[in-house]
């Protein structure tokens, strides 16, 4: 892609990683106030499909290194 340079890929998916792992922490940690019971996977999707919404469409929407970086190498 001509208007991403190999940086901004890689902080975008940084940060599309990093909020991801951030929000998964805090809805699966017992201190927190997480969602009511049952509604975790409604929360994981709406989390998904916002950085998808809002973020994915330079890097195509990747967010999982362990899977997308060995192809992209």
């Amino acid at each position: 892609m001509e208007y991403v340079t190999d940086a901004t890929a890689f902080f975008q998916e940084f940060v599309d990683t990093a909020i991801l792992l951030i929000v998964v922490l805090a809805i699966s940690d017992s201190n927190n106030a997480s969602p009511p019971d049952g509604l975790n996977p409604l929360v994981l999707f709406l989390l998904i499909t916002g950085i998808g919404a809002a973020l994915g469409m330079q890097t195509a929407y990747c967010l999982n290194p362990a899977r997308d970086l060995g192809p992209r190498l």
